[in-house]
């Protein structure tokens, strides 16, 4: 069995045009270190803290479709369509466990718009890495991490 190393690249290295070459375009994960500050802890007390009632988009599959077969699923993956909770729903999902058990992701979910669109750090982030609005489609992504 072959493992993945992902590449860790310090913030002041990286380099905009190289990092959509060689990660973002080719789908190759990498972590970027010192990119937060250290005070800075995204989970999901700080999400709720900016996300509370916000609209948020989750896909629910169930657990039952796994007895089935692949052929027999009804919906997959963007097919299926989002059902909308406030974020601290979806928060109270994950901290009891339901949403693992329940198969429920969160869906599509640009910040872009979102109280947390605005927020110093992820300011700051767009202004390191130079990328502007597309740093909020990475800042989603980070997201998923950080809820699973």
């Amino acid at each position: 069995m072959s493992t993945l190393t992902i590449p860790r690249i310090p913030i002041e290295s990286l380099k905009t045009q190289d990092f959509f070459e060689q990660h973002r375009s080719a789908n190759q994960p990498a972590i970027i270190l010192d990119l937060l500050p250290q005070q800075t802890s995204w989970d999901l007390d700080f999400l709720c803290h900016y996300l509370a009632d916000y609209p948020t988009p989750v896909r629910a599959y169930g657990r039952q479709r796994y007895q089935q077969d692949k052929r027999q699923w009804q919906e997959i993956g963007r097919g299926m369509e989002p059902k909308t909770l406030s974020f601290s729903e979806f928060a109270q999902l994950i901290q009891r466990q339901e949403a693992r058990d329940r198969d429920i992701y969160l869906a599509k979910f640009p910040l872009k718009g979102t109280p947390l669109a605005e927020h110093p750090v992820l300011n700051d982030i767009i202004n390191k890495l130079g990328l502007g609005l597309a740093v909020i489609r990475l800042a989603c992504i980070t997201i998923r991490w950080i809820v699973y």
